[in-house]
């Protein structure tokens, strides 16, 4: 069996669904997680991906082992203020069981591949802190941080004192 990865059509919407609900919760107890999940495609995922199938601004990938769909890549094709475009990996997710197996490196070819296509300078993509192997795979495509993003969540408490913030 090969990995590959071909765009998804309507046809993959319960897949995808499927592969999303997976996704989102193991992100759940992922460092950084809870925030990352808020920038997600919305509920109802059906929707949201039958338009980012349906839309040239995006592209919208599955990873396949063998016949499986096993893994999907969501992009968008982003305008910066100079004009020029970059393609921003959004979500991207492969099952436990085919991790490892190349099908993540497949999609995200393909992803570089549409975003050279419609003239996207560059490619983006987010990666929770603590996730080694989703860092080694990007550097692996000669992607490197640009960026690193910190937060406080000011409703727990003030680091300061222990005192809860939101008093």
């Amino acid at each position: 069996m090969d990995e590959a990865a071909r765009p998804a059509t309507r046809a993959d919407l319960d897949e995808l669904v499927r592969l999303a609900s997976a996704l989102r919760l193991e992100m759940s107890v992922q460092r950084g997680g809870a925030d990352r999940l808020l920038e997600l495609l919305p509920e109802p995922l059906d929707a949201s991906f039958a338009g980012r199938v349906a839309d040239a601004e995006s592209c919208t990938v599955v990873g396949l082992f063998g016949n499986s769909v096993v893994g999907y890549l969501t992009a968008v094709r982003s305008m910066r203020r100079d004009g020029t475009a970059v393609t921003v990996v959004d979500e991207l997710f492969v099952e436990a069981e085919a991790r490892e197996l190349g099908v993540a490196e497949a999609m995200l070819t393909a992803a570089i591949e549409w975003a050279a296509a419609t003239g996207c300078l560059g490619i983006d993509a987010v990666v929770l802190p603590g996730l080694r192997d989703g860092k080694n795979l990007f550097e692996r495509f000669g992607m490197t941080a640009r960026a690193i993003v910190v937060h406080r969540d000011l409703a727990v408490s003030d680091p300061s004192t222990g005192e809860d913030a939101s008093r």
